[in-house]
């Protein structure tokens, strides 16, 4: 979570200069930053299972009538690990529960949705899905590789809520239609295995480069080493970019 230039030009949709005060930047920080770490706060999520019963209570055998279906979303929360190890989510429309893992092939159900923002400076928060209805708490904006979890809002195209604060933001740029906020996916797991084997791969070949340069030459070979070195840092941050961009 990263933590103005045109302000006039950009007051119609929202966009505001960064703050100037470090009191200010420590706030937002502190506001931004809850989104992710505070158990309790609400969080937006998607269905990947064909249909999940809900349950009455976080127990697998006090199954509702309602389904939650593939693609459903939803505002909700995490709740905390349960005695037996299990995982829920809890539906804030329903008061009704759900499995977050399948309980037999261990496989996440359910995916938070998130969305990066993508805009080069301030996108402030409106009490409504209107561009001219900005949020009069200043506080309330996200900068630019800021992540929110947030819905697509059905009635309004083009507009996120976010899950805590029901506040909304604009999907795209006011003027130019530019993207500002995009959709953050998961890492799949054969993306997430690439990365690993290719950084240890990395770190093995420098170890290996190392002994042999000692070996032959001694201290004299640490201008090699360090040459080497910097061509692993290279090599990860390559191999690893993946996973940024995802």
């Amino acid at each position: 979570m990263d933590p103005s230039v045109h302000r006039l030009h950009f007051l119609f949709c929202g966009f505001g200069s960064r703050p100037k005060s470090v009191k200010k930047i420590l706030g937002s920080a502190t506001l931004h930053c809850n989104r992710f770490f505070h158990p309790k706060m609400a969080c937006a999520f998607r269905c990947l299972q064909a249909s999940v019963f809900y349950r009455t209570s976080t127990a697998m055998k006090e199954k509702s009538e309602a389904v939650c279906r593939s693609g459903d979303t939803f505002f909700g929360k995490y709740l905390t690990e349960q005695e037996d190890g299990s995982q829920w989510l809890s539906n804030e429309s329903n008061e009704l529960f759900l499995p977050l893992v399948h309980p037999e092939t261990k496989e996440k159900m359910f995916v938070e949705v998130r969305y990066r923002c993508t805009f080069d400076g301030a996108v402030q928060a409106r009490n409504s899905p209107e561009a001219s209805d900005i949020s009069s708490d200043s506080e309330r904006y996200v900068r630019m590789g800021e992540i929110i979890s947030a819905l697509p809002v059905p009635e309004q195209p083009g507009w996120l809520i976010e899950a805590e604060s029901k506040l909304y933001y604009p999907m795209n740029h006011q003027e130019t239609g530019d993207v500002i906020f995009k959709e953050k996916t998961e890492m799949d797991a054969s993306t997430r295995t690439f990365a690993a084997e290719a950084t240890i791969g990395c770190i093995g070949s420098q170890i290996v480069f190392t002994v042999l340069v000692f070996s032959k030459w001694g201290t004299d070979g640490w201008p090699f080493v360090v040459s080497a070195l910097g061509g692993l840092i290279i090599c990860v941050a390559l191999v690893n970019s993946r996973r940024r961009k995802d």
